[in-house]
């Protein structure tokens, strides 16, 4: 997973001379985070954008597009919702997620958030949760990287597009802050 951070250095220090760090609750807009996190993913899966707001790849073993992007429920389906590379073939959703919304790329996609009390710091993490081979080996890192045999298909970055939404979020988050402090002086 990407390391990204925006830098509020300069409204901590702000926020300091008016009002106790310890006093304000970020978990509204680490919750606002998760929410952008959760929509941009499942907005990049279904247009085939990597973490860099750049298309994918196109895979080639799918070979008919308008073949649909349904849940295929067949015999084939094997451990960890595996699919066979026939059922695969049968399917159009784009890369890395043939079942379309129905595919673990974003089904299992997951954010938590966490508070370090030590740094007086919140974090808003991401992942995909067993997205698994049949040997329940974790795959999505050799996409990732481009291993082997494999196109670079990189979705672990955090997205300019998403940058931006978690930015504006955070300057609405300021600016009702302010005007909360503002109220009580």
């Amino acid at each position: 997973m990407a390391a990204n951070t925006i830098n509020t250095f300069p409204l901590d220090r702000m926020i300091g001379q008016l009002v106790e760090f310890d006093q304000i609750d970020f978990e509204p807009l680490m919750m606002e985070f998760e929410a952008i996190l959760k929509e941009d993913n499942d907005a990049a899966v279904m247009a085939g954008i990597d973490g860099f707001d750049m298309p994918l790849l196109a895979v080639t073993y799918r070979p008919d597009p308008k073949a649909g992007t349904g849940r295929v429920r067949t015999p084939s389906e094997r451990p960890f919702n595996n699919l066979s590379t026939t059922a695969y073939k049968m399917l159009g959703g784009p890369p890395l997620a043939p079942r379309g919304m129905d595919s673990r790329i974003a089904t299992n996609f997951r954010t938590g958030i966490a508070q370090l009390e030590s740094q007086k710091a919140w974090l808003v993490l991401w992942a995909w949760e067993d997205v698994v081979s049949v040997d329940d080996i974790a795959f999505l890192g050799f996409h990732f990287r481009g291993e082997g045999n494999l196109p670079v298909r990189n979705l672990a970055h955090l997205r300019p597009s998403t940058y931006r939404r978690c930015k504006a979020a955070l300057h609405d988050f300021t600016v009702k802050l302010i005007s909360r402090i503002r109220g009580r002086s």
